[in-house]
């Protein structure tokens, strides 16, 4: 078989590998789809930490079960399915205090951009009814969000705002409004990205270049201010706006990543005297299975533009650099 494997910094490399076979426990996969995240960007530029090298990349991914091993009894063969690739060790504190996500020493990654992945069982979601294989490589980006949401305190009726139309802030956008949110305002430059918010439930879109964002949050909540900010594009200007956006007792959440030497700016009194709350927010959490549950509810097939080939799994990768239309994708096993 063929997939794609990161050597270093902008070395990747499309080549043949051995067909994995599944030991006990193990789900082999037959990948047809694998979505370009961000972070694989981050990764292939050297921006972001990884363990060990060479390692296959790309954790957004979705296929059909093909065999599976001794002991598998969730899924059988023929199921469409989604892997969660971040998963803990399982057994440190951190795991048995429900915070997998953030294990120190997580388990083996087995990335997306190959055409077949053996995966153990336990990290495998099997796709409701009629879900497709694009909308099913969304299923860890949708728990990212849940997640994100969840750390958000968000209540039913609740004034949330979302900074950034990009794939994470428009699937955001859906996950708070499904958790009760009555008004959405998202602030996006770019016209394309905003008009589509638009269509996905944002009561007031907002482009930052023509209107200050804190004036038309000020307006909509007669100078109360937001229930909560999600901040989704990991920049520093945005990210320390968010805790001026939010009421008092409110709540600011970085979403998105930024660079690792960035430095925000933030006033302690303020944060002090309103009782205003910045949380961080990364992974899954254990949105995992709850995420793959809401996909009939949410529109994820329109978030991709761009679909690419294995051999051109860089270009992919490297199409959200340009910031054209929304997401890309690799297609796997003529998909």
């Amino acid at each position: 078989m063929r997939g794609a494997v990161f050597y270093g910094k902008n070395d990747l490399r499309v080549e043949d590998m051995p067909l994995p076979q599944p030991v006990a426990g193990e789900v082999l996969i037959k990948i047809q789809v694998c979505g370009a995240c961000h972070t694989d960007l981050a990764i292939l530029e050297g921006a972001y930490p990884v363990r060990s090298l060479p390692i296959t990349i790309g954790h957004e991914y979705a296929g059909t079960v093909v065999e599976v091993g001794e002991g598998v009894s969730s899924v059988r063969s023929g199921d469409n399915v989604t892997v969660l690739v971040a998963a803990g060790c399982g057994h440190c504190y951190l795991c048995r205090r429900g915070l997998e996500h953030l294990c120190p020493n997580p388990a083996p990654r087995r990335g997306g951009y190959m055409e077949y992945a053996a995966v153990p069982e336990r990290q495998v979601y099997k796709l409701p009814q009629g879900v497709s294989a694009l909308a099913g490589s969304m299923s860890e980006p949708v728990g990212v969000c849940l997640h994100a949401v969840e750390r958000a305190r968000l209540s039913p009726g609740d004034t949330v705002v979302v900074i950034g139309a990009g794939p994470i802030g428009l699937t955001v956008l859906q996950v708070a409004r499904l958790a009760g949110a009555k008004t959405v305002i998202l602030s996006e430059p770019n016209d394309y990205r905003r008009e589509l918010g638009r269509k996905l439930g944002a009561a007031l879109v907002v482009d930052p270049r023509r209107e200050g964002l804190a004036a038309a949050v000020a307006e909509a909540t007669e100078g109360v201010g937001a229930d909560s900010v999600l901040e989704t594009v990991g920049l520093v200007p945005t990210l320390e706006e968010c805790p001026r956006l939010v009421r008092k007792g409110g709540t600011a959440v970085i979403v998105g990543v930024s660079a690792q030497e960035a430095t925000a700016r933030y006033n302690p009194f303020d944060l002090f005297y309103r009782e205003v709350a910045i949380a961080g927010t990364i992974g899954v959490g254990q949105q995992m299975a709850r995420a793959v549950s809401l996909l009939p509810e949410l529109e994820m097939e329109g978030l991709f533009s761009h679909g690419f080939e294995l051999a051109d799994v860089r270009r992919a990768i490297e199409h959200r650099r340009g910031g054209e239309g929304l997401k890309s994708y690799v297609r796997l096993n003529g998909a």
